[in-house]
């Protein structure tokens, strides 16, 4: 399976993110604050004409994509000190879990931010207990 990275942010990637996100098992991965849900809702009854600006503030935003349009994920890059980023990445459909997804799109993402964004550094902050993404960024 291939990914691509997509920085246009649609409508329906915000359903597909209130989605995954309310799953249990991939809100407990990550670090995001608990009102996300509801600030996508917001955004997504706002309907804001253009949503990529909007994701793209303080870094930059990109779905995670198996084939065009048709999100299994998003990734993160947050503008850390100088010439570092932060790092959120989530493949938010339980059911491709342990396919390769994530790794594919870390290595996607990682010629953005370093040859295209000219960072030196990633950051990523891993919960306790979340062997999956601890072994995607030790073994990548």
């Amino acid at each position: 399976m291939s990914v691509t990275l997509r920085n246009e942010i649609l409508p329906t990637d915000l359903t597909a993110m209130m989605r995954w996100l309310a799953n249990p098992h991939v809100a407990h991965n990550l670090n995001e604050h608990r009102q996300i849900t509801a600030e996508l809702r917001q955004i997504y009854d706002a309907r804001l004409p253009v949503l990529t600006p909007l994701f793209n503030q303080g870094g930059r935003f990109w779905m995670i994509d198996r084939s065009p349009e048709r999100p299994v994920g998003f990734l993160r890059a947050v503008y850390g000190a100088e010439k570092s980023v932060e790092m959120v990445i989530a493949i938010g459909d339980e059911a491709l879990w342990g396919r390769g997804l994530g790794k594919k799109a870390l290595r996607e993402a990682l010629k953005e931010i370093f040859l295209v964004m000219r960072k030196e550094s990633i950051l990523v902050h891993i919960k306790h207990g979340n062997t999956r993404s601890h072994n995607l960024f030790v073994n990548s």
